[in-house]
């Protein structure tokens, strides 16, 4: 959470219900330095809350916006889903629903290129070992016959094993 606001914004300090039990469990008083570094406690708190009632709103958007800092943005966008069931004029809700998807779209598309960054590597890497062995093979040797050990130095040596 970026301030105390955002806080309030989503607990109404007048809001007079049966809830003050959830809203104790939750601890509505974390500072926001707290929430920071206390993240998956307080998402912890707004689950519970919600096991105790499945239809305590406040506490799903608490849930999603911590999620969102801790960039599980499925799992925000589920509570946002959730919220929408319950309320479908929730404007946080509706905002959130709105702009996680493309947040996890473009979020998976640069873990794609990621890995096929490195799948790239790793193919370059088969590819030469096979350009080694179409060299040595003349000689009847392939790359498997030398090991490289770490030297405690950082270097490396090269052994030859036939």
């Amino acid at each position: 959470m970026d301030s105390e606001n955002e806080i309030s914004e989503f607990f109404d300090a007048d809001e007079t219900s049966n809830l003050e039990e959830i809203n104790e469990e939750i601890n509505v008083e974390l500072s926001p330095e707290e929430l920071d570094s206390q993240d998956s406690e307080a998402i912890e708190k707004c689950t519970n809350a919600l096991e105790f009632d499945p239809n305590y709103i406040k506490a799903y958007l608490l849930r999603a916006k911590l999620y969102e800092k801790t960039e599980k943005l499925e799992d925000a966008l589920k509570d946002y889903k959730k919220v929408l069931e319950l309320d479908p004029k929730n404007q946080v809700a509706l905002k959130g629903n709105f702009e996680l998807p493309p947040l996890i779209e473009t979020r998976n598309e640069k873990l794609k290129t990621e890995a096929m960054g490195w799948v790239g590597v790793l193919i370059l890497l088969a590819k030469l070992k096979e350009l080694g062995n179409m060299v040595l093979k003349p000689f009847g040797l392939s790359t498997d016959n030398f090991k490289f050990d770490k030297d405690k130095g950082g270097g490396y040596s090269v052994n030859f094993q036939k």
